[in-house]
């Protein structure tokens, strides 16, 4: 099944590992990693580094302004390639200075995909294998579509319960949500992250876990703070216990991932329906995290 927005936890530790590769940190700038004849992205001065696409405080909007928001959302992101993404870059304006404002960003998380793209010479999806699905053991995860076996997928259902198509690539915003695997996999990756591998790859995903930008956002059900890709949670029914947590909600799908990494413990659920609002699916994560604590 797609994993969605959990993509983008991969993605930050893809980030991360190449800025150690090339002994730098999140601070640097990404005006290096993109096209020379595009503009610096910045507001008052201050330029957009990695650590403020990575925690989603970059002042980049949601998603870019000249996406088709047309009925068959996977059409668009399939045809969004990277001169429509270098051209929103060009004439991007940020809403807010730099890391002082949380505003989820898919295409913020895009433009890091398109960076590793560029920097590897090869596509997302083979970055992906080369610098984290094979380390890992990850066997059934790829960002490709023609990797996975068909007969294993399940049918996904928007809100109204008709059947939607698969979202094969998200093109430029790969990094954003392209990621296919299994739950199987997902708990392999979570105990990759309990118990880092004692690599460079292992030093990426340490780093990812630290809370970087501290201001809490609110539900009824918890509050977090913001990581490299993943989010620190600290669900209102189990107060003494935190999870690092992400989960997606694309074309007929939808993924939730929790890591408590002190207890060594993770859950993962996939769903094949899009609901009609998340209230109903928050009570039964909130409901199974109190279970599983007891």
């Amino acid at each position: 099944m797609k994993l969605d927005s959990i993509s983008k936890t991969f993605t930050s530790i893809l980030a991360v590992k190449m800025l150690l590769q090339q002994d730098l940190d999140i601070e640097t700038n990404i005006r290096s990693y993109l096209p020379e004849d595009l503009p610096t992205l910045n507001r008052n001065g201050i330029e957009v580094n990695f650590k403020h696409l990575l925690t989603h405080t970059s002042g980049l909007g949601r998603m870019p302004n000249n996406f088709n928001k047309s009925k068959d959302a996977g059409k668009e992101f399939a045809a969004y390639d990277e001169r429509l993404l270098y051209s929103y870059i060009e004439n991007a304006r940020l809403h807010a200075d730099p890391f002082t404002q949380y505003l989820y960003s898919n295409v913020g998380m895009g433009i890091v995909g398109t960076v590793l793209k560029r920097n590897y010479e090869m596509d997302y999806g083979k970055v992906l294998q080369q610098e984290l699905t094979i380390p890992l053991g990850l066997s059934n995860t790829t960002a490709f579509f023609e990797d996975t076996n068909i007969d294993n997928w399940a049918t996904g259902y928007n809100y109204k319960g008709k059947e939607t198509d698969y979202w094969k690539t998200l093109n430029a915003l790969d990094g954003a949500g392209v990621i296919k695997s299994t739950a199987s996999d997902l708990l392999i990756y979570a105990q990759a992250n309990i118990t880092p591998p004692e690599t460079q790859l292992g030093d990426a995903i340490r780093l990812t876990h630290d809370i970087y930008f501290k201001e809490y956002v609110s539900d009824d059900y918890g509050k977090t703070q913001n990581c490299l890709g993943w989010f620190k949670y600290e669900p209102n029914n189990l107060p003494n216990e935190t999870f690092i947590r992400h989960n997606g909600a694309t074309g007929g799908f939808n993924s939730e991932l929790l890591i408590n990494l002190e207890n060594k413990t993770a859950i993962t659920v996939l769903f094949n329906k899009i609901p009609v609002n998340s209230e109903g699916r928050q009570a039964f994560i909130s409901e199974l995290l109190q279970l599983l604590s007891e």
